[in-house]
């Protein structure tokens, strides 16, 4: 069997046909450096220009609703701010300090006493450098010093019952 190879001619080719030239990659890139160099069209950025401006007028409006204590700060100045660090003579609450009622075997890790006392812990020459001196007052109930020790009982969530020791101001003064 003998094969044929038939090249295409002017008679048998459709009429749209037009025969590729030669891969070059420059067409395409071209056409994009055309599109690039003219800018972005209105069209594009008309619709995305009014998506933004519709935002920032939906969050300010938002933001205005909210009262003012009830704002979520947002910078760290707002921050700072809430936290007291920008007033002066703010004290930052207390933090609880856990730990196990079976202590008795241990030395106190926040005192480091062997027979400490939960209500006394930590001792009064630890208290912080703004507390209250106990000569300017003679409280009953934290002996002048303006702050008070009050323990905690809590049961964590493997249900033991944990021990915590809590600085307050005292109410007395």
């Amino acid at each position: 069997m003998v094969t044929q190879i038939i090249e295409p001619d002017e008679t048998t080719r459709p009429l749209g046909f037009t025969t590729p030239a030669g891969p070059f990659g420059g067409f395409y890139e071209d056409m994009e450096k055309e599109d690039n160099d003219r800018g972005p069209e209105p069209d594009e950025t008309e619709g995305q220009q009014r998506l933004g401006r519709h935002l920032r007028r939906v969050i300010r409006q938002q933001d205005a609703a909210i009262p003012t204590h009830r704002r979520a700060p947002r910078t760290l100045a707002e921050m700072q701010a809430r936290l007291g660090t920008a007033q002066p003579g703010y004290e930052r609450q207390p933090v609880l300090v856990l730990h196990r009622p079976t202590m008795q075997d241990d030395a106190c890790p926040l005192c480091g006493c062997w027979t400490c006392n939960p209500a006394n812990c930590p001792p009064a020459g630890l208290a912080p450098a703004n507390a209250r001196s106990a000569q300017g007052s003679s409280c009953g109930v934290c002996g002048g010093s303006g702050t008070r020790q009050v323990t905690v009982n809590k049961t964590g969530a493997d249900g033991r019952t944990y021990q915590g020791v809590r600085t307050e101001p005292c109410p007395a003064c």
